[in-house]
């Protein structure tokens, strides 16, 4: 009643004077028909406010689709790939078809689009020196060793993906608890290769790639190579190799990640595991929690180096086991991405701007309170829409944020947020900081 109490009409009819019976029926008649006129207008101005402002009302909007150049500029098309025009969004990430001649794939969001063409450049180097006659010689004294082989196709989300929603989309629909294996014991596999699996984390780390991939055109490329390398005798000559493209934490290269890509190079999945493990028990991570997280196959022996390590850079801050809890459902391999990802991004937060105090959990959404009672969100998400699953999300979360008694929340994204979407967060007090990719490109 307070908000039709502002509208004119109403407050003014409202106010208008009841005309007093004096004991004679025609003026009390004439009374009780102005009552009824009163009555009935003022019904009829609070019935026309309240559609008015339903009206006003930004209804939820539909995910934007864009020219696919006015988003990539000329990385839309390279030697070994060309990205489909337009691009649709789920609201969250934009859904990228990459057409290649190793087959045509579907990416979720520009970041993990920065990772497939860096490996996609690695590729094309690689395909250069696989049609050497070098290699060629190599390959086949390579055959008759007696090497254990891997199977002929390791199964692959990213190979296969058709549809049209990310998983990261899918988190504000559902929080999904489920674990996939897609690899099939791949870990053991590719260290099942006698002498080879050496030789493939040193030529990964030669081309600045995981050599634990989850494209399966760069995979099969380097477990070939490697194989020429440690039976044929093939020399891959350099020890580093320039891949052209993006940096910063998307690209996950092991020259890129520095003494950690040295360590996933030296060391085997086992030998990743235990340190791996035991970084997360010196946390105080839950035990069950750890065996989830290092279960889950989403996740390349890379990832888990680089996330351990992320979150022992977090000294001091609370929760971690809640935090480790919530990456460790990852169902798909661009969920898992997007964890890493997000982990790294939060410790650099943690490191170069703020201090943080503990993890929070807002309905499954991993947010961070930092020292002085801010509570933050670091998203990468490409276009943030106001669609209705995000209004949803919206509001459950601000109500969580509010039992949290905390000093307003903070939200980062790595893109950028529609006009509608911004007037809907700002209506909860949430301050918007879009476009916030210095810390991810290694600024």
């Amino acid at each position: 009643m307070s908000l039709l109490w502002k509208v004119p009409i109403v407050k003014h009819l409202c106010d208008l004077p009841i005309i007093p019976s004096d004991g004679e029926t025609k003026q009390r008649r004439i009374g009780d028909d102005y009552m009824q006129i009163r009555i009935l207008a003022a019904s009829a101005a609070i019935t026309v406010a309240i559609f008015t402002a339903a009206l006003a009302a930004p209804p939820p909007e539909a995910p934007p689709i864009t020219a696919a150049p006015a988003l990539l500029g000329s990385a839309v098309q390279g030697k070994n790939y060309k990205v489909e025009t337009p691009v649709a969004s789920d609201g969250l990430l934009y859904v990228f078809k990459l057409d290649t001649p190793y087959g045509n794939y579907t990416v979720f969001g520009e970041q993990l689009l920065k990772l497939r063409l860096h490996e996609l450049a690695a590729l094309e180097k690689l395909q250069e020196l696989s049609q050497s006659e070098e290699f060629t010689k190599s390959l086949a004294s390579s055959i008759q060793q007696p090497v254990e082989t891997v199977g002929k196709t390791l199964s692959n989300p990213f190979s296969l993906i058709t549809g049209t929603v990310s998983g990261v989309g899918e988190v504000f629909n559902k929080v999904s608890a489920g674990l996939h294996d897609p690899y099939d014991k791949r870990e053991k596999a590719i260290d099942g290769l006698l002498g080879t699996s050496a030789a493939l984390r040193q030529l990964a780390y030669q081309y600045d790639v995981d050599p634990y991939t989850t494209f399966p055109a760069l995979a099969a490329r380097l477990r070939d190579i490697s194989k020429a390398r440690a039976f044929g005798g093939l020399a891959v000559k350099g020890a580093e190799m320039a891949i052209p493209g993006a940096a910063g934490l998307a690209v996950s290269g092991l020259q890129s990640a520095g003494a950690l890509g040295a360590l996933v190079r030296d060391k085997t999945v086992s030998e990743l595991d235990q340190i791996n493990q035991a970084g997360l028990v010196k946390m105080g991570v839950d035990a069950r929690v750890i065996d989830t997280f290092m279960s889950n196959q989403n996740y390349t022996p890379a990832d888990k180096t680089l996330i351990v390590a992320a979150l022992a850079s977090m000294d001091g801050v609370d929760d971690r086991t809640l935090y480790v809890a919530k990456i460790s459902g990852a169902h798909s391999v661009d969920i898992a991405f997007f964890h890493r990802l997000q982990t790294q991004w939060i410790a650099a937060y943690h490191q170069k701007i703020a201090p943080l105090k503990a993890f929070v959990s807002a309905l499954g959404f991993p947010l961070v309170l930092r020292a002085d009672g801010k509570l933050v969100g670091l998203f990468p998400i490409d276009t943030l829409a106001w669609t209705e699953e995000t209004q949803k999300a919206a509001a459950a979360i601000n109500d969580r944020v509010k039992s949290e008694r905390s000093n307003g929340l903070e939200l980062r994204i790595s893109g950028t947020v529609t006009d509608d979407a911004k007037k809907g967060l700002a209506k909860l007090g949430w301050k918007i900081h879009e476009k916030d990719t210095g810390l991810l490109d290694g600024r």
